[in-house]
């Protein structure tokens, strides 16, 4: 059904041959926002995101979004945890500066699933002990390694991670005035890697690795 409603709604954005136009605006507070219209050149839903990070020591840090966003991240929630945790939440619409359902974080309580990864975070190159593990949770049920590379910096981070936070093979942004690209592999067991060309996550884990890469 999701499939479905996602071809459903780019057929109709294509067949007018009209490009769409989202409200791009970031909100730090509360789950709303308002800001300029934006062309979207080839995406073709308005999006809203909400994105929740939890440090170790239990503070939390909250993001709410809307801007351009593509058909196949509609609906889609993602987690993530190593030495933090991170999770988000798309939701979509179709038409011009139209405003997305209001999406909503998880208040379920993750119960360990039986899968183990290592976790890590670190700056330097080839020092991640695969020794550091920690059990996984909920649909966490991929063992993710992403190395985060912008200009002379390079750093790794290691843990659990949902399917739709590992679907990337390669992708890059430019943050704080520096191209950051972001490589992911992840593991399942029993399973190969799995990699794939769209990274569904790709602001929220940035915004959570740049956080790490500029401030650990």
């Amino acid at each position: 059904m999701k499939v479905l409603l996602s071809a459903v709604l780019v057929f109709g954005l294509v067949s007018t041959g009209l490009s769409l136009v989202c409200v791009k605006c970031e909100n730090s507070t509360v789950a709303s926002c308002s800001g300029n219209l934006r062309n979207c050149t080839d995406q073709t839903l308005c999006m809203s995101t909400i994105t929740q990070t939890t440090a170790a020591d239990g503070q939390k840090t909250f993001t709410f979004e809307r801007d351009c966003g593509d058909a196949d991240q509609c609906n889609t929630t993602g987690s993530m945890t190593s030495y933090i945790s991170t999770e988000t939440h798309h939701t979509c619409c179709n038409t011009d500066s139209c405003t997305p359902p209001q999406p909503t974080l998880s208040t379920e309580k993750r119960l360990q699933n039986n899968i183990q990864c290592p976790v890590c975070i670190s700056h330097i190159k080839g020092q991640c002990p695969l020794s550091n593990v920690r059990n996984c949770t909920g649909d966490q049920k991929y063992c993710a390694r992403y190395v985060v590379k912008s200009d002379s910096e390079s750093t790794i981070i290691m843990g659990c991670a949902s399917e739709s936070f590992c679907r990337t093979a390669e992708t890059q942004k430019l943050l704080d005035g520096k191209i950051t690209q972001v490589v992911a592999t992840c593991i399942r067991s029993g399973s190969d890697s799995l990699k794939a060309h769209v990274f569904h996550h790709l602001p929220a884990l940035l915004g959570t690795l740049v956080y790490i890469v500029f401030y650990v």
